[in-house]
């Protein structure tokens, strides 16, 4: 099981990069930019490793959870 990475960009945006079953590219989510997106990157990180750990489907943040 591949692990869950917090990254920023260049111009600044964070973003959370996983692996999906089925996927040949790693998935990216984007936060925005600063202090909030940051910590918004970093909890769906712990998010996503606690899906994986329970075997569980991934769920899609576009729906404005954070």
């Amino acid at each position: 099981m591949a692990g869950v990475s917090v990254g920023k960009t260049k111009d600044g945006r964070w973003y959370c990069q996983y692996r999906e079953e089925g996927r040949k590219s790693p998935r990216k989510e984007y936060f925005g930019r600063g202090h909030a997106a940051a910590r918004k990157a970093k909890i769906r990180q712990a998010e996503i490793d606690l899906l994986k750990a329970k075997g569980e489907p991934l769920r899609d943040t576009q729906d404005g959870a954070y």
